[in-house]
């Protein structure tokens, strides 16, 4: 039997091992985990294909092809499905993340087969770098992971209007972002259509959420995905152009 202090070393290097494959999983790498299932993680990028275009009909512009001169930044890219799934619709993908092997994972994903589309931001400082990072601003936007397991009004803010200022005036894009029960209706255009009830775990209401995307420029175009089993609601945005909140304003609510 090994001795106590290389039991120890065994334990808590399979726990590193298991901690490390469930932020895997949990930043959609391809391959391990639930990830294991190929069509499965080729159909997380799918939806957000389908949530993009969803927003550009619904603002009278139609599904787009290959757009040689589009350029897109998802706010968390994790191990890359979305950036993978728009490699062949977007000239470049910024795929935006605080953790570095997540950005060489979905660099090595998407790279591939002489594409070369994918434009890795370590988020190191404050979401408010990050426009200066691009050097250009986008058609399409998505926000898939705010970067904290409970942001705070400020920190959906920061991250907001930080995207807000990438995008081009007439950008679309989608905020997806978890809750706790679903008694609102599953697609709705406004907010007085929701249920009492509804809640986040431990986030800002839908209603407070809305408001800053509109305080930020970001038109709420429709609210989706509002019922189990996806557990997180998809906010359909388009960009109105002008100058977004200064980024050392907090975000602010009404009564």
């Amino acid at each position: 039997m090994p001795s106590s202090d290389g039991a120890a070393a065994q334990e808590r290097s399979c726990t590193r091992l298991t901690s490390e494959a469930r932020r895997r999983e949990m930043a959609c790498w391809r391959g391990g985990g639930r990830w294991a299932d190929d069509d499965a993680w080729r159909a997380v990028g799918a939806s957000s294909v389908e949530a993009i275009r969803r927003v550009f009909r619904a603002q009278g512009a139609g599904g787009r092809g290959r757009q040689t001169h589009v350029a897109a930044i998802e706010w968390g890219v994790g191990g890359g499905p979305n950036a993978f799934a728009f490699r062949d619709i977007v000239a470049r993908f910024y795929g935006v993340d605080a953790d570095e092997e997540n950005l060489v994972e979905a660099q090595r994903i998407v790279n591939t087969g002489g594409v070369d589309v994918f434009r890795p931001v370590l988020l190191r400082e404050a979401p408010a770098a990050v426009p200066a990072m691009l050097g250009e601003q986008v058609d399409i936007f998505m926000v898939s992971d705010l970067g904290l397991p409970s942001p705070s009004m400020d920190r959906i803010g920061e991250v907001l209007n930080a995207v807000a200022t990438c995008t081009k005036p007439g950008a679309v894009g989608f905020l997806r972002i978890g809750y706790e029960n679903g008694a609102g209706s599953a697609d709705v255009s406004g907010v007085d259509e929701l249920g009492a009830d509804f809640t986040f775990s431990a986030l800002p209401s839908i209603p407070e959420i809305w408001g800053i995307c509109e305080e930020v420029g970001l038109t709420v175009v429709h609210l989706t995905d509002l019922k189990p089993p996806g557990l997180c609601a998809t906010f359909g945005l388009a960009a109105r152009g002008g100058q977004p909140r200064p980024s050392s304003s907090a975000p602010t609510t009404s009564g």
